[in-house]
């Protein structure tokens, strides 16, 4: 089964390519399904909803993107 995991933060701007501060990037999961996933990324989304230099996204354990389609499987 493949699992899900959250990740991005805060980025020095809006090109989305260099974390700010630590350069880490926040990772939240795993998560058992997309819709889990998805529900942590909505969270994450609403708390920078006012922050235009944060963004998350939801990829699988291999590192590759997941597609919100899944989110219907």
């Amino acid at each position: 089964m493949t699992k899900y995991f959250v990740v991005g933060g805060e980025y020095t701007d809006t090109d989305f390519k260099t974390i700010s501060g630590s350069g880490a990037e926040e990772r939240y999961g795993p998560f058992d399904d997309f819709a889990e996933a998805h529900e942590e990324w909505q969270n994450r989304a609403w708390l920078t909803v006012d922050n235009c230099y944060a963004r998350y996204h939801i990829v699988d354990e291999s590192g590759e993107a997941a597609l919100r389609k899944e989110i219907d499987a």
